[in-house]
This record gives structure tokens, C-alpha cells and sequence, in this order.
């Protein structure tokens, strides 16, 4: 396995120390996650990026209120209900 030095500053260094301790991880072990994730793009290094999670959050946050419904079928809906218009229309057409 390969060792490498990491610079961190102080109060980082503590805050970190404690917070793996306190879920009974090692620090290197939180490192090592952290990195092997950011090779797959799971998490980025920019704060303007975001997550694959966040991406999929928003892309299902985008349907608005439509969000609780399945897309295939509110549009399997919808073409029954404009096949339903049509024949509607051709039983009122006068030239019939």
C-alpha cells in the first residue's frame, strides 16, 4: 500500500480526529472513502459542483408537482385521453 503525507490545518486536523472517532473510523480509513469516491465522480473537489445523489435529487425535484408520478405512465394517460379527444371530434364533425 502506498503512504503519503497530507497537510492539514490545525483546527481541520482536530475537527476531523474527533468526528472519525466519534464514529469509530480512523481518520486514513475516512481518506481513503473519500478518495476512492472522488475518482468515480461521486463527489467532486469544487463547491460549485455536486454529487451524483444531488444531481439525481434535482432531477427529480425538477418534475415540480409532477414529481410523485411516473412519467410513462402520465403519458401513457395522456395519449389515451387525446385519442379519446379525437374520436370525439370526428363524431362532431358536420361533413361526416
Amino acid at each position: 500500500m502506498y503512504q503519503a503525507n497530507i497537510a492539514l490545518p490545525d483546527d481541520l486536523f482536530r475537527q476531523a480526529e474527533r468526528k472519525a472517532s466519534s464514529e469509530g473510523v480512523s481518520l486514513s480509513e475516512v481518506v481513503r472513502s473519500l478518495v476512492a469516491r472522488w475518482v468515480t465522480d461521486e463527489v467532486t473537489t469544487s463547491e460549485s459542483d455536486t454529487t451524483r445523489q444531488q444531481t439525481l435529487d434535482k432531477a427529480i425535484a425538477s418534475y415540480g408537482m409532477w414529481s410523485d408520478r411516473d412519467p410513462d405512465e402520465f403519458l401513457r394517460q395522456s395519449r389515451i385521453g387525446l385519442v379519446s379527444r379525437d374520436r370525439d371530434l370526428d363524431d362532431a364533425r358536420l361533413d361526416v
